[in-house]
């Protein structure tokens, strides 16, 4: 039922080129992929009490993570954070293009969290095997 349920959002999101997943319909899809509903209240309150003050955007707080995903283990492996820019060549046009953005990293209290990593595996089954074409508006013109 699960593979049925991700199938048909993957195929929305390929057809559709995005995805909109309501709260209830995501709660319900990491339950049944191993998180616990202790987990998913912990995390609720976690993001409030220990996100930081993005340095870009004064009204949204974030952390940053980065991992690698392998598809055919089934696992993640975090790797060092590091920081990046969003550009206007990449459809990043605001105050802030060309920024150089650092954000403290994710916290081993979020990373172990049973529905954070039934998040991260969500996200994995939503884009496992998917061919992504990335154009800047600024190519051809």
């Amino acid at each position: 039922m699960l593979n049925v349920e991700i199938l048909k959002l993957r195929t929305h999101y390929q057809e559709n080129r995005y995805l909109f997943i309501d709260g209830q319909t995501v709660r319900e899809l990491l339950l049944k992929m191993g998180a616990v509903t202790t987990d998913l209240d912990l995390l609720r309150r976690m993001s409030e009490a220990t996100l930081q003050k993005d340095p870009t955007l004064p009204f949204r707080k974030t952390r940053n993570g980065r991992y690698r995903v392998d598809f055919t283990k089934g696992t993640a492996l975090r790797l060092e954070g590091q920081p990046f820019v969003l550009s206007e060549d990449e459809d990043f046009v605001r105050h802030d293009s060309g920024t150089l953005r650092r954000f403290d990293p994710i916290g081993e209290d979020l990373e172990s969290n049973t529905a954070f990593k039934a998040l991260m595996r969500l996200k994995a089954a939503l884009v496992a095997d998917m061919e992504v074409s990335y154009s800047s508006r600024s190519c051809g013109s």
